[in-house]
């Protein structure tokens, strides 16, 4: 037998809930002074939250846009007194730590440069990045089309090629997809065009317009194990932890320094690529993020006593209410319905807010502290909408069954007299 008492419940629930709707939004309009206070209140206070959960979600729990991710390394050379454990590496380390050491699947290296892109009579600077042909191999990264380096690519064959970064392409090219296989004008000379990186790729924050091979002959004394001027990057070999491979690219180091007295003392240290991208910003962050909350308690801490307020002056609506057959369930689920559109209209307020703040922190941030793909994507909308009902309950539960406690008798009496005396004015 079909049971069609439960569509029926639920039709009901639906229409009470309409109904429940269209007249908070007529007590919204009754009151718009109150509406508007309340309004700004909870959308600062979203708004700042959202927008700090979005730059804290993307440095601190985002996962690196990298296939396995977890597995990836940085390594650096550490001075004889060990007060500088993140120092830049030479190439001649760079090669000698990537032929034996068995930690790694691989190393890659790479080194900031700088560009001119030339287009018809406009000179731009780029923000350029040298790198090793096995350095996207390492990262696991693959091209948004075309292709990029690749390990064992002859480096005669990459010297006059590049990559270019999503967002150089688009504001350059207008994404035309044709540019693969282009020569463009790079200073004296020109390159051509082998590829385009994937829109979420970021190595470690800092603005990324193009990259090219780091070619040997480019850097001064380049067999010197004392030119410290690349980074390097790994990849961990699976089941192999962070203390192994310290221990293994110590041991290296060490033969290394040993075998060339002018690195006497120098050794080497390695440290997971996330940790060191939120390295200095983890706690200030967490901080952060747990002052906006606390200001958003007290924001819904005052906004719960502008409708305790209100609700004394309701009372007599509420008595009059009960007296005519509503259950104070009932009652208390209108009011907290006030309180969910107050606290939707102040989400929508607070991501309004939360957007046109977003790029003003990334402005004012230092160069290369912030990713640039921060943004308000479906897990900042997620928080958003999760603060909304936490907003609902701080704010409406509170006054709804304070005001829901109301002496039905004593209210009609007062609100009967309060009448009386009005008319006998007139």
């Amino acid at each position: 037998r079909v049971d069609v008492t439960r569509p029926r419940a639920l039709r009901r629930a639906l229409e009470a809930l309409g109904q429940d709707a269209r007249y908070a939004l007529r007590v919204a309009r009754r009151f718009p002074a109150f509406t508007s206070i309340v309004l700004l209140t909870l959308g600062v206070t979203i708004g700042a939250n959202t927008a700090i959960f979005s730059v804290v979600d993307t440095v601190l729990f985002r996962p690196l846009p990298f296939p396995r991710g977890e597995d990836l390394v940085l390594l650096y050379a550490q001075n004889p007194d060990k007060s500088l454990p993140r120092f830049s590496v030479s190439y001649a380390d760079f090669l000698d730590w990537r032929k034996q050491t068995r930690s790694f699947t691989d190393i890659a290296a790479y080194a900031s440069s700088s560009l001119t892109f030339i287009a018809g009579d406009n000179a731009e600077r780029l923000s350029g990045l040298g790198v090793t042909n096995n350095f996207f191999d390492v990262l696991g990264t693959r091209p948004r089309f075309g292709r990029l380096f690749r390990d064992g690519d002859a480096e005669s064959e990459t010297d006059n090629e590049i990559v270019l970064t999503y967002g150089f392409w688009q504001r350059q090219f207008s994404s035309d997809s044709s540019i693969v296989g282009k020569a463009v004008r790079l200073g004296g000379g020109t390159r051509t065009v082998i590829g385009v990186l994937p829109p979420d790729f970021d190595l470690d924050g800092r603005p990324l317009d193009a990259i090219t091979v780091l070619s040997p002959s480019s850097i001064a004394n380049v067999q010197s194990h004392g030119q410290h001027m690349i980074s390097a990057v790994g990849r961990l070999r699976t089941g192999v932890t962070l203390d192994a491979a310290q221990k293994d690219l110590a041991a290296v180091a060490a033969r290394v320094a040993d075998a060339n007295p002018g690195i006497s003392g120098w050794s080497a240290n390695v440290f997971y690529l996330r940790d060191e991208l939120v390295l200095g910003l983890k706690n200030p962050l967490l901080v952060l993020l747990a002052a906006a909350a606390l200001v958003l308690l007290i924001g819904c801490i005052n906004v719960a006593n502008l409708l305790l307020t209100r609700s004394a002056l309701r009372e007599r609506e509420v008595a009059l209410r009960q007296a005519l057959g509503a259950s104070r369930r009932r009652l208390v689920g209108q009011l907290l319905v006030e309180s969910a559109e107050l606290a939707l209209g102040g989400a929508l307020l607070g991501l309004l807010i939360a957007k046109l703040t977003l790029p003003v922190i990334l402005r004012v941030a230092p160069t290369g502290l912030l990713p640039n793909t921060i943004g308000l994507d479906r897990r900042v909308l997620a928080f958003a909408l999760a603060l909304t009902v936490v907003t609902t309950i701080l704010v409406g539960l509170w006054p709804a069954f304070s005001a829901t406690r109301t002496r039905l008798a004593g209210s009609l009496r007062d609100g009967g007299r309060s009448s009386s005396g009005g008319m006998r004015t007139l």
